[in-house]
């Protein structure tokens, strides 16, 4: 953010992100994610919250997924070849419908 911010006329040490909604859920993850350290100077969130985020990866949601468009395979290379050949509108009309499944960010460094 910083190392950019001067092609548009800004002062590197005066940057303020910003979001609405899922992009304040976002900013909230930001901030969590950079503790007292973060990169800019102020952060705006509006009408949205971050969830708690979990340093332990959980497939819970993906293999829910996996399952529901047919891909029944142990995790792996055939799962994944399995998946790609899944057209993406049967994964949207999954992930929208009442069986879709939240997928939440996971602290991974």
């Amino acid at each position: 953010m910083q190392d950019n911010i001067a092609f548009f006329g800004g002062d590197r040490r005066k940057v303020t992100i910003q979001g609405e909604s899922a992009g304040s859920a976002s900013v909230a993850w930001i901030l969590q994610r950079h503790g007292i350290n973060p990169p800019f100077r102020a952060a705006i969130m509006e009408s949205g919250a971050a969830n708690s985020m979990s340093t332990t990866p959980s497939f819970a949601s993906f293999d829910g997924m996996a399952k529901a468009v047919g891909c029944n395979q142990s995790p792996g290379p055939v799962r994944l070849d399995c998946l790609r050949k899944v057209p993406a509108g049967v994964i949207h009309a999954w992930a929208n419908g009442p069986d879709g499944l939240s997928f939440l960010p996971v602290v991974n460094g």
